[in-house]
């Protein structure tokens, strides 16, 4: 392989190209970080939802203790 041919099997890659590709990746990390982030919220409605109701209850609900 001679000098002429180094870089034979190399493509350009534009500036362009890559920042574009960045701002898809990042744009579509950034949308699966809200969905977990509003996915965790929802959860923890559910939780505090289910710890009110185990207060109200009593110890006793929660012991089997009737």
């Amino acid at each position: 392989m001679g000098v002429e041919n180094n870089n034979e099997n190399q493509k350009l890659i534009k500036k362009k190209w890559v920042r574009e590709m960045i701002e898809v990746v990042v744009e579509r990390l950034k949308t699966m970080l809200m969905e977990k982030i509003k996915r965790a919220r929802e959860k923890d409605k559910e939780v505090v939802k289910v710890i009110e109701e185990m207060k109200k209850s009593g110890m006793r609900n929660l012991r089997g203790d009737e």
